[in-house]
């Protein structure tokens, strides 16, 4: 089992809520389960994650 490093950690926490799973296994070289497992990890220890934001777009009424 390979420690995480400060820069996985980084990495995971700006990008667990934005980037698809399999991208993050990807670039971090480490299994889904993985870094689920970490997630819990992280959370059961109070660190939050950076949360994916939507801007919702409503085009304007048309005017008479």
């Amino acid at each position: 089992m390979r420690t995480w490093t400060d820069e996985e950690i980084k990495y995971l926490r700006e990008n667990y809520n934005k980037v698809p799973m399999s991208i993050v296994a990807g670039q971090l070289g480490r299994s889904a389960q993985s870094i689920r497992s970490k997630i819990h990890n992280m959370r059961k220890k109070g660190m939050t994650f950076h949360r994916r934001t939507c801007l919702l777009y409503t085009s304007p009424s048309p005017r008479d």
